[in-house]
């Protein structure tokens, strides 16, 4: 009877214990559904890039672009570069290609780890490799090359001419896809547009990370109203009337006679007039507060905006202007504040692809393009029909659109500078 009983009692233990060991199966079954379903949804979200580039009215074509992509890293890193300045724009946009081309191979496995100061790290080294093959380069066109005490390089071809400034940079644009994430990084004013069919964007869909030449910014100084739009402007904004950028430029060395003014002076362009003599763009109350005076004298983009710019001094020996407040290279500006480091958001592309009910796509363009362009416009061209079907229906000819997109532009750049039109660069991408 006793043998029985225990019998009984082991077969209810082993039941039981089967249930449980079912039971934790069962959960881990799960688990492992949830973690391929994650996968795969991951693996759901597939980019179409492409880009173009056009020389404009000009002799020399000083933009660049650079489209690089690993599918083993879920990794795609575009960059637009625009240079300026007659010698060296060209070099200032190869030499920050070339080394941020070697940068992304090099950095694979630290984008995917803290993707924030990988980006950081890459517009310091681009930077300094414009410096160093600025010096390089002069160096081996017979000039003597020095770099002054405040960092910035000076030449001369001999002992008998005066020592000159070297000028020149680029603005730069990254746009880094890490898995599900899209990180946008700029300096200067090669934008990104979110384009959307739909009134289903807003500025919520973007985080801000971090502003890297001014850590302690406050985020309250950024416009964050939220209006439903199909289009949103994904970078920052480096212009001369940018009132955040004239804090932060002022903040990092002001006047030496008027110390609520920056040492560089922000103006309107006045064609004719020596830059000390133009229209300045802001008025400071007492409290040191800027605001607009609205004064510009002409517009340089369709879309209404004046031509600014910012300038050295007066008093400065080496005369220096520039239409951006960040950019790589430039190095005597960057001793008044004009910065190389960029601000960072990001946008989590598994959420916003599951509120906006249509296709989305991002526009990286150089201001040869966005100087004859609506916004409005532009996301009307990319999100048409047919250009989605071309993409959606497994066509794949986002650079066939690309390309038609610049032919537009080039027609419009035409009519609107004539033989003055820009170099114009872009790249398109499709979410999918």
């Amino acid at each position: 009877m006793n043998k029985k009983i225990t019998d009984v009692i082991l077969y209810i233990i082993l039941y039981k214990v089967l249930i449980i060991v079912l039971i934790i199966v069962l959960i881990i079954l799960i688990m492992e559904e949830s973690t391929i379903f994650n996968i795969s949804d991951s693996l759901s979200i597939k980019l179409e890039v492409a880009g173009a580039t056009d020389i404009g009215g000009g002799k020399e074509n000083q933009d660049d672009f650079l489209i690089y992509e690993n599918v083993e890293h879920k990794i795609t890193f575009i960059v637009l570069l625009d240079g300026h300045h007659k010698e060296t724009g060209k070099l200032a946009a190869n030499s920050a290609k070339t080394k941020l081309s070697e940068f992304i191979t090099e950095n694979l496995l630290s984008l995917q780890i803290n993707p924030v100061e990988t980006l950081k790290l890459a517009y310091i080294q681009a930077h300094e490799s414009i410096k160093q093959n600025f010096k390089d380069w002069y160096i081996k066109e017979g000039y003597q090359v020095i770099e002054s005490s405040d960092g910035f390089l000076l030449k001369r071809k001999n002992i008998y001419t005066p020592w000159s400034c070297v000028h020149g940079g680029s603005t730069c644009s990254i746009i880094a896809f890490v898995n599900n994430m899209m990180y946008i990084s700029n300096v200067g004013d090669s934008s990104a547009l979110l384009c959307s069919m739909n009134h289903q964007l807003n500025k919520n869909d973007v985080e801000y990370i971090v502003d890297c030449a001014n850590p302690t910014k406050n985020i309250n100084d950024i416009d964050l109203s939220v209006i439903d739009s199909n289009t949103l402007i994904l970078t920052s904004n480096h212009s001369p009337e940018s009132i955040s950028e004239y804090n932060r430029i002022r903040n990092f060395r002001s006047s030496s006679t008027e110390p609520l003014k920056p040492a560089l002076n922000f103006i309107y362009d006045k064609p004719k007039y020596p830059k000390f003599c133009c229209p300045r763009l802001f008025n400071i109350d007492g409290a040191g507060i800027p605001s607009l005076t609205n004064e510009g004298q002409y517009h340089k983009t369709v879309r209404g905006d004046f031509a600014t710019y910012v300038t050295t001094p007066r008093s400065s020996p080496h005369e220096e202007t520039l239409s951006v407040t960040r950019s790589l290279g430039d190095l005597q500006l960057q001793t008044y504040g004009i910065s190389y480091l960029p601000e960072i958001k990001c946008i989590d592309l598994h959420k916003i692809i599951k509120k906006v009910t249509s296709p989305i796509s991002i526009v990286l363009a150089s201001d040869g393009v966005w100087d004859n362009w609506l916004y409005e416009d532009v996301t009307k061209f990319i999100t048409q029909p047919y250009n989605i079907e071309k993409v959606f229906d497994g066509k794949n000819e986002c650079q066939q659109i690309t390309d038609e997109f610049m032919k537009l532009n080039k027609e419009r750049a035409t009519n609107n500078f004539g033989n003055s039109a820009d170099n114009a660069t872009c790249i398109i991408v499709y979410v999918r």
